[in-house]
């Protein structure tokens, strides 16, 4: 890989181990280097940085120029781990990514504190752990979504590190909307020993309550479906800009019926750190600007002052002269004007559609601005790759198995996710030092494959052993001879 994409991440283990993982992104999937337990030490943003150095330089054979960018969360710490990074000489390339998904959910956050839609959560968050906490009136509640459905339906509790639970929760209740009802109905006189508490009953009786939730769910679905894009390995920095403009286009629709929640929400000049004004601008950043004006399809769009000046910030720090600078600015005029070396003819505008494949092309006939852009566009915009580490993590270490140590959990992450990620070329390749095994899975082998499959591993010639074995059978049969000889001299002597 020229380009090699981290990710990296920090989280807990179920002991309470403090773990720092390495993933590495590439177009074929995700592969997981390491996690390390980082037990006490502890990780500033110096210390971080040395960490990820001294591993990184180790992955890289000690060619630090082949990382092309490292995607974090958005955290205090790993912001100023970037700084500290970009301090070191053999980091001045890197690009620095915040990971999109985070960010949304963050904004999605920010957004349930607004304390009309935080009494709606609690209220949906209330009536979901009333049930899960019972489990007699949950199977009376499921026998009437069976009555009503044909099928059981799960109600899902929202949590705050799952990436879109709290849309989950809205949409599990208006999908039991008659089942709860029902529920409500039929025992929500009994006595208080028999039911649910008189709060949850009365929630579920509250038309207003059914209406607030209906009206939060529109205004969160278009974010819940930004966040899953987010999410894809597909997704780049492209779609950043376009996906939160899309979506501070849609909350600023919803202040018709929320005027008095968004409107201080959506304020431009609001310095809140809960506002979306805070969070847009912690997100994006100059390098989202460069990729969404980098994209081909997005090469007519008009260019805003304010997405200009970041525009040419980015460039002026990606060169490292006034001439590169003034190249670059040259190159990305001549892209925008289909003018030489980008006119229209060219092969690469019939690959507009894939950004990166279009930069490829295109890296030929330009002299700075094709290479940046084909870095931007093998760059994650998520790091997915380190939480999907941690899933695994979580699902090896458990609560049964919590006397596993982190250096054997992290070997079990790495066979699992590997092996996972390995298993789509199974067939594809034949490596000439394994010739007996052919196009066969390892799970197909017969009995005498996987002997043929031992001796190519280990190195055994078998016309080398089959002659050994020939050279010990003919030493057999001389030692047999030597041996009657004998017994036919002593026989002799027993005669004299």
């Amino acid at each position: 890989m020229p380009n090699i994409n981290i990710v990296t991440d920090k989280s807990n283990s179920i002991t309470g181990a403090r773990i720092c993982n390495i993933s590495v992104h590439t177009p074929s999937g995700t592969i997981h280097y390491i996690s390390e337990d980082i037990q006490a030490k502890q990780m500033n943003d110096v210390a971080a940085a040395q960490w990820l150095r001294s591993h990184l330089l180790v992955l890289t054979n000690d060619d630090l120029s082949r990382i092309n960018s490292i995607v974090t969360d958005t955290c205090k710490t790993m912001f100023a781990m970037w700084t500290e990074m970009q301090t070191f000489i053999d980091f001045k390339h890197v690009l620095f990514i915040p990971c999109d998904s985070h960010g949304l959910q963050l904004l999605v956050k920010d957004l349930l504190k607004i304390p009309t839609f935080k009494t709606i959560i609690d209220k949906a968050q209330a009536v979901v752990r009333a049930f899960r906490s019972s489990l007699l009136q949950y199977a009376r509640l499921r026998q009437f979504q069976l009555q009503y459905y044909k099928q059981h339906r799960s109600l899902v509790l929202s949590v705050i590190t799952r990436w879109g639970t709290h849309y989950r929760l809205i949409r599990s209740l208006l999908d039991s909307k008659d089942a709860l009802k029902r529920y409500a109905h039929e025992y929500g006189d009994l006595p208080a020993t028999k039911r649910l508490k008189t709060e949850v009953i009365n929630i579920l009786k509250d038309r207003e309550f059914w209406s607030s939730l209906e009206s939060l769910r529109e205004v969160l679905q278009p974010l819940d479906e930004a966040l899953k894009m987010s999410e894809s390995g597909n997704s780049h920095l492209g779609h950043v800009l376009p996906r939160w403009m899309a979506i501070a286009e849609h909350l600023k629709m919803r202040r018709m019926d929320y005027y008095d929640e968004l409107d201080p929400f959506m304020s431009i000049d609001g310095d809140d750190s809960n506002s979306f004004s805070h969070r847009y601008k912690r997100q994006i950043l100059p390098i989202h600007i460069a990729a969404y004006y980098l994209t081909p399809e997005n090469r007519t769009k008009p260019t805003p002052e304010h997405f200009e000046s970041q525009l040419l910030s980015f460039f002026r720090k990606s060169t490292s002269s006034t001439a590169d600078y003034e190249t670059l600015c040259y190159e990305f005029e001549s892209f925008r004007a289909q003018s030489a070396p980008f006119e229209y003819g060219r092969r690469c505008w019939t690959l507009s559609k894939t950004p990166r494949l279009f930069w490829h092309s295109a890296m030929s006939q330009s002299t700075i601005i094709g290479k940046l852009a084909y870095r931007l566009f093998s760059t994650p915009c998520n790091s997915v790759a380190s939480e999907r580490a941690f899933s695994i993590q979580n699902l090896i270490h458990t609560k049964s198995r919590n006397r596993l140590k982190s250096a054997t959990t992290d070997k079990l992450t790495y066979i699992y996710t590997n092996g996972r990620m390995l298993d789509q070329f199974e067939g594809l390749f034949q490596p000439s030092s394994l010739p007996s095994i052919k196009a066969k899975s390892f799970h197909d082998l017969t009995l005498e494959d996987e002997l043929a499959l031992e001796n190519d591993l280990l190195g055994i010639d078998l016309e080398d052993e089959s002659i050994e074995k020939d050279n010990n059978e003919n030493l057999g049969e001389n030692n047999d001879e030597e041996t009657c000889s004998e017994d036919e001299d002593e026989d002799e002597n027993d005669q004299d």
